[in-house]
């Protein structure tokens, strides 16, 4: 059986807008330094489904190369935390909490301030 952070690597690297968005829910909130970057919010932040599509299907195009390597999955009592590599050497702890659906209501990314060496 597929677990949640496999599904969710399996999402973004096959770079399917409507896989990406099926694993999240309808009330989510999304909190990333790409949201604010691409001008969808100044804070970052991101609430609702019809918001975090928008991201999606905007960011997606913009980066073509978008790959993210898994590094490990931390995992809590109500969340977990992916730790990824992407496509620009950057390291990511990306923290995400579920609601009773399995779906992502809460995510969180955080980004090495540099790109790292690839050993």
């Amino acid at each position: 059986m597929e677990t949640k952070a496999e599904r969710w690597f399996a999402a973004w690297n096959g770079r399917e807008a409507d896989a990406i968005l099926a694993l999240y829910a309808d009330e989510v909130e999304f909190h990333s330094p790409f949201v604010a970057r691409l001008g969808m919010s100044e804070d970052g932040k991101l609430h609702g489904k019809s918001a975090l599509e928008v991201y999606v299907r905007t960011a997606l195009p913009r980066v073509r190369n978008l790959k993210f390597d898994p590094i490990g999955v931390c995992e809590g009592l109500e969340d977990h935390i992916l730790v990824y590599r992407n496509q620009s050497g950057h390291v990511v702890a990306e923290r995400h909490e579920y609601d009773a659906d399995d779906l992502i209501r809460f995510a969180s990314a955080t980004y090495s301030t540099s790109p790292l060496k690839r050993t």
